[in-house]
């Protein structure tokens, strides 16, 4: 068990060796007492603390979603870090980075997927880095997740940045041809240097990246239209790295594209813990890495100081319950569902939540916007 030491002198250092303690369970896969890490963390009642501060607007307030979406403070709030996640860096994930880092010396194309609800939140920050001298093609997979408006504002946002975004649905095979256009049509500049140098042409190689469960492999498995790999709604199904031949009767029906799938990889670090919220909320973190009761409360926070009473009233409804109407109201809101479906059990509730959110229960919702400011600068730009 994790013990609060009674020693100031000791405290510190009784601290980092929990948390050592944790990492290791975590790293092994192994439960983790949440209850007395939570305990040992807050030193008190968190979810008194965070009702007294008001953290959650008013239904209706701030239904602009463009007024306010970077960062927890603009939203109005300020304790969205109560629910640290904790560090989650698995050993597969570190392998299979390494071994990214040595295939990416033979490939022609990265195509970057990242989560349609989350764009900003699912870029991984060394990808760039590992990738500067690559040709890269970005996919937001779960086009379907938010609305058409909102896809043609991040289409703004993208191509400002210099970026072409291809928005895919997975599940239904939705902008799979044109990504996979588009990364042949990349690729062919490799075999007219290997023509130049009196080799024969290849088939093209492209590595699909992004994080953990944002659809890498549902999308491999449309491209070659059977289940050449394994898929699942959960993180951690690909544990490592895998080529898969492709077939195509694009251009020349004897032609063929060579496919690295990989598993999904996280930064070592959250260093951003706004933007570890939102892997959590969209199950692109491991679940062992946080509390589903907490994640779910700041995840209908969020929702609500962008979508306002329509969201409240949606939540209300899916569970025949009323709606939140405060920040003290949201932690009574998941004990209701607790005590309604799941004999009080409020993990359970958090975890029903969150998979009602990640399967549109509560309709199309984005938990990012680009800003006002990026959007004028595209309305303004003569190239758009």
């Amino acid at each position: 068990s994790l013990l609060v030491p009674t020693a100031k002198k000791r405290r510190k250092s009784a601290a980092d060796s929990a948390s050592r303690r944790v990492q290791r369970l975590l790293d092994d896969e192994e439960e983790v007492n949440w209850e007395l890490v939570r305990q040992e963390a807050e030193g008190g009642d968190a979810d008194a603390r965070a009702a007294a501060k008001g953290l959650i607007p008013a239904p209706g307030v701030g239904s602009d979603p463009h007024q306010a979406v970077h960062s927890p403070k603009e939203l109005g709030i300020e304790d969205f870090g109560k629910a640290r996640i904790v560090q989650w860096f698995p050993g597969h994930i570190a392998k299979a980075e390494k071994a990214l880092k040595e295939q990416l010396k033979m490939v022609d194309v990265v195509i970057e997927v990242r989560d349609s609800r989350c764009p900003l939140a699912t870029e991984h920050p060394k990808l760039g880095e590992w990738t500067q001298h690559k040709n890269r093609l970005l996919a937001i997979n779960r086009m379907e997740a938010i609305t058409s408006a909102d896809r043609e504002k991040w289409t703004k946002y993208f191509r400002l940045a210099g970026m072409e975004p291809y928005w895919t649905n997975g599940k239904e095979g939705k902008g799979i041809e044109e990504l996979l256009r588009a990364a042949i049509d990349l690729s062919k500049p490799v075999n007219e240097a290997r023509k130049n140098r009196g080799l024969l042409p290849r088939a093209p190689r492209v590595v699909i990246v992004g994080y953990p469960n944002v659809g890498k492999s549902a999308l491999i498995n449309r491209l070659t239209k059977k289940r050449a790999v394994e898929s699942a709604p959960k993180v951690g199904v690909t544990r490592q790295l895998r080529w898969v031949r492709l077939g195509t009767k694009m251009d020349n029906p004897n032609d063929g594209i060579d496919l690295l799938d990989t598993p999904g990889l996280l930064p070592m670090r959250q260093e951003d813990q706004f933007a570890a919220q939102k892997l959590a909320m969209c199950n692109e973190i491991g679940e062992a890495s946080y509390l589903a009761s907490v994640v779910a409360e700041e995840m209908i926070a969020l929702i609500n100081s962008t979508h306002g009473e329509r969201f409240l009233s949606r939540l209300g409804e899916r569970y025949s319950l009323e709606p939140p109407q405060s920040r003290d109201t949201i932690h009574r809101f998941t004990e209701d569902v607790a005590a309604k479906l799941f004999k009080g059990e409020l993990e359970m509730a958090g975890r029903r939540i969150l998979q009602d959110f990640q399967i549109g229960k509560f309709g199309p919702i984005a938990l990012e916007y680009p800003s006002e400011s990026d959007l004028r600068r595209a309305d303004e730009d003569p190239n758009f």
